[in-house]
């Protein structure tokens, strides 16, 4: 029986979380070491005589503790016992405060530091107190076998016997960008009886699902926020085109594509292509991607026994790396392509072409799909006046472009390091060769593709790169699935979701050589966001896997307004929707009115997302989509005046600055160390500074 008051008596200060927990106590927390300490503590002189018992003061109790957390021995011990380096140091921050605020200590822990403050015990003899207090923090410590039974990741092939069972020939189509890889695995995809295309994007899905509709192949299309039958009374075809998160594990086909297999390393989405590759149901497997990937899925499929074909692939149309640099946009000409790597980036180059007299295209990651393909069309049509196109590495997969030369404005970008903190890192081997790629399409007007850099000193830089090969992927990601976590509830009935979650990745084993576990940030956020929401587990689980930005307010308080009217079951229809957003839409009229717009796209995409999933409270997805229409053709006239959303976004975001008088080399640092602008731009911009002083002397 522990010794700590619960919660709800008076003289508990302290901010202890108690918890149920279900399932047998682990028996190594009453170790032979453990019995030993409390036969040694002597506590029968206190007892016998408690006048010599003093009431003890956080002068008395600080030393005490202080003496006990740095032994080795406690820590080492603490660690057998199941806590981490983290929970350790949580456990011990909370035990110190219990001692040093609470009003009335419990008996047997008084007993023990007023027999260590006179020498009578040692601080070891706290180490049971201390453990029954952690066990009351972290109830997982009571149950930590069956826990560790849940989260053991060490053989995700085993999770797949459906797979295991049919003994599938896997294909690795190996070869770079435009090399036809992808093709001839489509090939395969169309003529067997019942196939499926697992795509990395929207867009490449909904593509690959058009080209079977325009030859009269029946195709089904699955996406995170759609579904399209070919057949209209909703019975599905032999043949599915979606995305790879929605791959469908329980369906037997003759034939499955995975394409971009590469991005199972990826940090976020990885578990998706590792779970396709594991667990889908195909005689025959066909998956496309970097040859850097090959040695990586081979190690991860002979775990399950099987072994991999390869078929590499050379690219089909020139690419050369031009002998000097652009230097000046006013090189630029018609069919080339500048890639920047931030959105500041993006508008600046777009606006001075644009007083160039360019027509210009645009594609950013936050674009809706939509517009992108508006863009995409604009560009890639003979006879339309846009001729340029400015984007971000949003281009390196899923676009098919006519582009003759490919230009790298900076080859550096903003990257999170492991404290959060943004900085400046140079752009992979693995990125350079996919961008640089998309130049010379096959079967398009440029039989050739060409890449420069905009200034001089990236071009040696960028030819490195280029003749490089990129790294070896090295893992593949995991993610705790939605039965991992209802199992972990079970045992640990009063914990948040976010605790659950915690627990689960402290105490997860995976096979290191082979996996990672992908980043739950975004999950945590909005776990911790929801735990007020009263929701079952398996729709809470649901609203925090949502596809967001959680740094996206509009999107984030839009998703928790729905958790709310979920949890009381209320329906929300268009016009609920609408009422969360001004609508409708006007024209842009700066980059943030724009900015805004791409935010209420991403709200109409949750919406959807969250329609396939929760069909009786979100149901007007019909008219959602029409409103997806609208915004899209607003969106694109925003876009044909990027310039005048530029020159306004100034005038109303920096006048402050300006009139502040800033220092313009502390200021341009901030704004390259914050990741507004890139060292190039900031080179530009300090050329300009200095023509204007020219000029404004000789105006003297």
């Amino acid at each position: 029986m522990s010794t700590f008051p619960s919660m709800k008596e008076k003289n508990h200060t302290s901010s202890v979380h108690f918890s149920q927990v279900r399932g047998k106590r682990d028996k190594s927390f009453n170790s032979i070491f453990e019995s030993e300490l409390s036969k040694n503590r002597i506590v029968k002189r206190t007892a016998k005589h408690p006048e010599k018992t003093k009431k003890l003061t956080p002068q008395d109790i600080t030393p005490i503790l202080t003496d006990f957390i740095r032994k080795p021995e406690i820590r080492n011990l603490a660690t057998e016992r199941g806590l981490s380096a983290q929970q350790l140091r949580t456990s011990f921050v909370r035990f110190r405060s219990f001692c040093l605020n609470v009003k009335e200590l419990p008996v047997e822990l008084e007993i023990i530091l007023n027999d260590i403050l006179v020498g009578a015990a040692h601080p070891d003899d706290l180490f049971g107190q201390f453990m029954d207090f952690a066990m009351k923090i972290y109830p997982h410590l009571h149950c930590r076998e069956e826990l560790s039974r849940i989260c053991d990741l060490r053989d995700p092939s085993a999770w797949y016997p459906q797979a295991r069972a049919i003994g599938r020939k896997i294909i690795y189509h190996a070869g770079p960008t435009n090399s036809g890889k992808t093709y001839h695995a489509l090939k395969k995809f169309m003529t067997a009886n019942a196939s499926v295309y697992c795509g990395p994007l929207k867009m490449l899905a909904t593509e690959v699902f058009q080209k079977m509709r325009d030859q009269n192949i029946e195709c089904d299309l699955a996406t995170g926020d759609d579904r399209i039958y070919s057949n209209p009374s909703g019975e599905r075809s032999s043949r599915l085109s979606c995305t790879v998160e929605m791959a469908p594990l329980q369906e037997n086909f003759d034939v499955a594509v995975i394409d971009e297999i590469q991005l199972l390393q990826d940090n976020q989405r990885g578990w998706a292509w590792s779970r396709a590759l594991l667990g889908i149901s195909a005689k025959e497997v066909h998956v496309c991607g970097e040859a850097a990937a090959v040695p990586l899925v081979k190690n991860l499929l002979a775990t399950a026994g099987e072994t991999v074909e390869v078929q590499e692939y050379k690219r089909l149309t020139g690419l050369r790396v031009e002998d000097s640099a652009l230097i000046s946009l006013e090189n630029v000409m018609p069919g080339d392509c500048l890639v920047c790597f931030s959105k500041r980036d993006l508008f600046t180059v777009t606006k001075s072409l644009e007083n160039l007299g360019h027509r210009v295209a645009v594609i950013y990651g936050s674009l809706p799909p939509g517009a992108k393909l508006i863009q995409c069309q604009k560009f890639n049509d003979e006879n339309d006046e846009c001729n340029v196109m400015v984007a971000t590495d949003a281009i390196g997969m899923g676009l098919n472009l006519n582009i003759r030369r490919i230009i790298f404005v900076s080859l550096k970008k903003v990257e999170l390091n492991s404290d959060g903190k943004r900085s400046f890192e140079s752009i992979s081997v693995s990125q350079a060769l996919q961008i640089a790629g998309r130049a010379g399409r096959y079967g398009t007007q440029y039989s050739e593709g060409c890449v420069t850099t905009l200034n001089a000193r990236d071009l040696n830089t960028l030819k490195a790169m280029l003749s490089s090969l990129p790294q070896p992927a090295e893992k593949a990601g995991l993610y705790p699935t939605a039965e991992q976590i209802e199992m972990f509830s079970y045992h640990l009935p009063d914990s948040s979701l976010q605790s659950i979650l915690e627990i689960f990745t402290d105490l997860c084993q995976m096979d290191d050589s082979l996996y990672f576990m992908c980043n739950i940030e975004s999950f945590m956020y909005l776990a911790e966001k929801m735990d007020s929401i009263p929701l079952p587990l398996r729709a809470r689980y649901v609203f925090c896997c949502s596809p967001v930005n959680i740094k996206d307010n509009i999107v984030i308080t839009t998703l928790l307004r729905m958790a709310r009217q979920f949890s009381k079951n209320k329906v929300m229809d268009g016009n609920w929707l609408t009422n969360q957003m001004q609508w409708p839409p006007q024209v842009p009229s700066s980059i943030s009115d724009l900015a805004q717009l791409e935010s209420l796209h991403d709200v109409f995409d949750l919406y959807l997302w969250l329609s396939l999933r929760f069909t009786q409270q979100f149901q007007e997805t019909d008219k959602v989509r029409q409103m997806k229409t609208v915004l899209d053709s607003v969106i694109v006239e925003g876009l044909t005046k990027l310039s005048q959303l530029m020159s306004n976004e100034n005038d109303e975001n920096f006048a402050s600055a300006r009139v502040a008088q800033v220092p313009r080399g502390s200021f341009a640092q901030n704004l390259v160390q914050s990741g507004a602008i890139t060292p190039e731009v900031l080179d530009k911009l300090k050329s300009e500074w200095a023509k204007e002083q020219i000029n404004h002397a000789k105006d003297k």
